[in-house]
């Protein structure tokens, strides 16, 4: 017999049985005794030898943490599973546990067999409150795979500096390059949100340059067309930033307002104004939270060199979109930035150096080369163009007279800007006193140079991809920079004097018979459609894609107010240049929500549809741009006779 048996023992006289009778709550609970006695015996032999045979071992046991944080798990790090952890309090980052871990091994077949789903949860539950979370936020932590492979990505950044920061100056392009070689880095969740918002922007702004995600391999499932990337960049970002974003302890940083603006920024260009009104604000409200504002009154100032010039690069960049708002006669609802942020009398930072990211560094803000135009030259004149109207905004409280000084002030302040242009952002338009600039024909730098041509991003490079020609000589580049710049200088320039006539006018019947005043509000007229068509007929197609939608906002902004006033050539002109524009900008940024990445389930039927949308879009803008460019050479050819 086994010594840890309980011993039989003989049945009890029936007087000191139970009620029950045999196997009554006496006998089950003397049973359950001796079965406990005998398991505290063995537990407490297995005590003994474990500390017999290890005397220095304690006897407590330590905890396992039941789940590593999101970070952690990345960096294959130990995490001490406080909130936030250590780790991630030294790194500055959110502290997530979003990843779900998953049962290893083959599916149950019990389960299988018995068809066991998903249970629905009912309306008021948590689950359905999180359902809110874009679709784009996995279980899994985001990484840069998600958005495109490394070799592409690499390449849409070179594109996104060479097309699309000229017009947005952020973030900082020696810092960001430093970071993204870095893999490390890379998984940081503040720059990969960053990186994710910028390929939005571009895909926004640029949408031929995503083409190649689009035509090759499983990006013709995820992106078939550029809307479709957007959304997908959009929803890599908050899922970079994670749902700890707004819990966190850390301070915001320009990173976090250049993520936002650019997440606004491609959401207005693909015309969802609430989250683009969202996003702006939030910006605004980093840009505060950084100190920007404060810097210029504070004498102790310790904001980073970088920091402070990409700070006040944001602002005013965010000062640019919503004057733009208020020409196209946006409500004060309906611009996302308060107007007291708008108003001259508000606590302003100065303008940002015009010295480029390659000379300003941590240890401050250097010299930029002599006879060197920096790119924050043209940035900074579109901001002067627009700070025009603060004297509109003072003068239109007054007597019609007054409200008309102060608009043809204005006019001529912006007309000036126009003339003290450098001769590499300048263009002869009608009507100025300055001769054309003395600098190469831009025909000579533009991507369709003889032998080369854009191609989008793809892992495969050819032999003639322009950027190869960009990269070996940097002149060309800054140049079609400069270009790129130009087209969105006259047109912001155009779009704000034509805002002014457009008030000048409605103040003609209050003015009595003012004839000179009627005669030199046509004359204006007749000069900004004239400017208008010039500048359209001169942009190529390379310097139109960046500057995106707001290009045609603006050009439509003109065409609206002017078209019913000038010579009916001209109009017709001038409309078949708008048609053109408009159904490229339908056709790059078309698409609907359903098309965005992370679909589970695809048919062959989508993929046939896809593709069939896909080259019918390409189709369709190749024949368009080709179009544009017959009403080039069309208006070329007639030397501008139309507008005499």
């Amino acid at each position: 017999m086994d010594l840890l048996e309980p011993s039989p023992r003989a049945p009890l006289p029936s007087s000191q049985r139970s009620p029950g009778g045999e196997g009554g709550a006496d006998d089950v609970k003397q049973g359950r005794c001796s079965m406990d006695e005998t398991e505290s015996v063995k537990a407490m032999t297995m005590t003994t030898t474990t500390a017999m045979s290890s005397p220095g071992r304690r006897h407590d046991r330590t905890t396992r943490i039941s789940k590593a944080c999101d970070m952690c798990r990345a960096r294959k790090v130990k995490c001490d599973a406080a909130q936030p952890c250590r780790s991630c309090r030294e790194l500055g980052v959110a502290c997530t546990t979003q990843y779900v871990s998953r049962r290893r091994g083959p599916a149950s077949k019990y389960a299988v067999h018995s068809g066991a789903t998903v249970c629905v949860p009912s309306p008021g539950s948590d689950v359905v409150a999180a359902s809110a979370i874009p679709a784009a936020i996995t279980a899994t932590t985001p990484s840069t795979d998600d958005i495109a492979p490394l070799p592409v990505l690499a390449l849409l950044v070179d594109d996104f500096f060479t097309y699309i920061h000229p017009l947005i100056p952020f973030p900082h392009e020696p810092t960001f390059r430093q970071r993204f070689a870095s893999e490390t880095t890379r998984r940081e969740p503040v720059f990969l949100a960053l990186l994710a918002a910028m390929v939005g922007s571009l895909a926004a702004s640029f949408p031929r340059s995503v083409r190649a995600q689009r035509e090759t391999g499983p990006g013709s499932l995820r992106f078939p067309r550029a809307s479709s990337m957007v959304a997908c960049c959009r929803g890599v970002a908050l899922a970079s930033r994670g749902a700890q974003f707004y819990n966190t302890t850390r301070s915001m940083t320009t990173d976090d307002a250049a993520t936002s603006y650019l997440l606004g920024l491609a959401a207005g260009y693909t015309s969802d104004w609430q989250l683009c009104r969202r996003f702006m604000a939030e910006a605004m409200s980093f840009v505060q939270e950084v100190g920007v504002l404060a810097s210029e009154t504070d004498t102790n100032n310790s904001l980073h060199p970088i920091d402070e010039q990409i700070g006040r690069r944001i602002y005013w960049i965010l000062f640019l979109a919503a004057r733009s708002m208020q020409q196209t006669g946006a409500s004060p609802a309906d611009v996302p930035i308060p107007l007291v942020f708008l108003h001259p009398s508000h606590r302003r930072p100065r303008l940002p150096a015009e010295v480029d990211d390659a000379f300003i560094t941590a240890a401050g803000v250097g010299i930029q080369p002599p006879g060197v135009v920096s790119l924050l030259t043209g940035f900074n004149r579109v901001v002067q163009v627009y700070a025009t109207m603060d004297r509109v905004g003072e003068g239109l409280i007054g007597t019609a007279p007054d409200q008309a000084a102060a608009l043809m002030d204005a006019l001529q302040a912006a007309k000036a800007l126009g003339d003290a242009l450098p001769d590499e952002l300048h263009l002869p338009l009608p009507g100025s006193s300055r001769h054309p600039p003395s600098t190469p024909p831009c025909d000579d730098f533009y991507d369709n140079v003889t032998g080369y041509r854009y191609y989008p991003p793809a892992p495969l490079a050819t032999a003639d991809d322009v950027r190869l020609l960009l990269g070996q000589q940097p002149r060309r580049r800054r140049q079609v920079q400069y270009d790129i710049q130009k087209t969105n200088i006259y047109a912001s320039l155009l779009a704000t004097r034509s805002y002014y006539v457009e008030r000048y006018g409605q103040l003609l019947g209050r003015l009595g018979d003012d004839d000179a005043a009627a005669a030199a509000i046509a004359a204006e007229r007749d000069l900004i459609v004239r400017s208008l068509l010039l500048v359209l007929a001169a942009i190529p197609q390379c310097n139109m894609e960046p500057n995106g939608c707001a290009l045609i906002n603006k050009i439509r902004q003109v065409a609206s107010t002017l078209l019913g006033n000038i010579a009916d050539e001209a109009a017709a002109q001038l409309g078949r240049f708008l048609e053109i524009l408009v159904k490229l900008e339908r056709i790059g940024h078309g698409g609907t929500a359903a098309q965005t990445c992370g679909v589970d389930h695809v048919t062959t039927e989508d993929i046939t549809t896809t593709a069939n949308v896909g080259l019918a879009d390409e189709e369709e803008e190749r024949q368009s741009w080709a179009n544009l460019r017959e009403e080039q050479m069309r208006f070329a050819a007639s030397g501008g006779s139309m507008l005499e």
